[in-house]
This record gives C-alpha cells, sequence and structure tokens, in this order.
C-alpha cells in the first residue's frame, strides 16, 4: 500500500491580514443584508422590525471600526504597511497582463491567465490590478440616510 507524502503547508498571509479580511468580510456581509433589508421596501416588509435592523446596521457599523482599530493597534503593524505598499503597486505583470487582455478583447478571445511554471511574485496578483481600488471605492459608506 502506497503512502501519501505528507504535505506542507505554507502561510501565505499573516495572522493579523487573515484576522483583518475576516474583520472585513463579516462585517461587510452583515451591513449589507441589514442595510439591503432598510433600502428595499419589498425586504424591508418581510422583516418587518425595521428598528432592530437599524439598530443592527449601525452597531455593526460601530463594531466593525472598534474591530479595525484593534487589529490596527494589537496587530503586526509592518505587516499591514507592507501589504498595502504591495496591494497599491503597479509592476511589470500588471502591465503584461493589461497587453494581453488588450490584444484578446481586439481578437474577441477571453482571456487566460499566464500559463508559467512558477507561481506569481505576491499573493495579491489579480486579474485586475485595479481591483483593489474597486473594492475599497464600493465598500465606502455611502452617507445615504434610510427613513
Amino acid at each position: 500500500m502506497a503512502t501519501t507524502p505528507s504535505v506542507r503547508r505554507l502561510a501565505r498571509f499573516s495572522r493579523t491580514e487573515r484576522t483583518l479580511h475576516w474583520v472585513h468580510a463579516s462585517a461587510f456581509l452583515v451591513l449589507l443584508a441589514s442595510g439591503l433589508c432598510l433600502h428595499l421596501p419589498s425586504l424591508a416588509e418581510l422583516i418587518g422590525r425595521r428598528p432592530l435592523l437599524k439598530d443592527i446596521h449601525v452597531y455593526t457599523a460601530l463594531a466593525w471600526l472598534a474591530a479595525l482599530a484593534l487589529v490596527l493597534l494589537a496587530g503586526d503593524r509592518r505587516r499591514l504597511l507592507a501589504t498595502a505598499r504591495e496591494i497599491d503597486s503597479f509592476d511589470a505583470d500588471d502591465l503584461a497582463w493589461l497587453k494581453r487582455r488588450r490584444a484578446a478583447q481586439a481578437a474577441s478571445m477571453p482571456v487566460r491567465r499566464s500559463t508559467r511554471s512558477s507561481p506569481p511574485h505576491s499573493p495579491f496578483s489579480s486579474p485586475s490590478p485595479g481591483s483593489s481600488s474597486g473594492t475599497a471605492s464600493a465598500t465606502t459608506p455611502s452617507g445615504s440616510k434610510t427613513p
């Protein structure tokens, strides 16, 4: 009977980065759900407890800010700063992706990822260089008032 080789796990992100990710993800989902229920009349009628939804929405936002502050104060700030710099960079890989995308669009072909054998140099290598900026702007509070 053959034995399976042991698998060694490689930490792609630090504990601080993972914590920051899950703080954002969980708060975003609760805020999205409660915000949709507050904004869309059909969902508001379905739930029927508007004051409770408002409280959930507001307190989740406050908890989100407190959790972010806690992660920034207690976490690995150097690693977070390096991550922020890396996300905000535009390098040769991004330029090559844009060139392939433009060529594929001109030929009306789907864009394929690179077939190189080595993994990308960054854990943040994404198909779109502007994806982090788009995500940040999409999650910025709109400031709209709900009745």
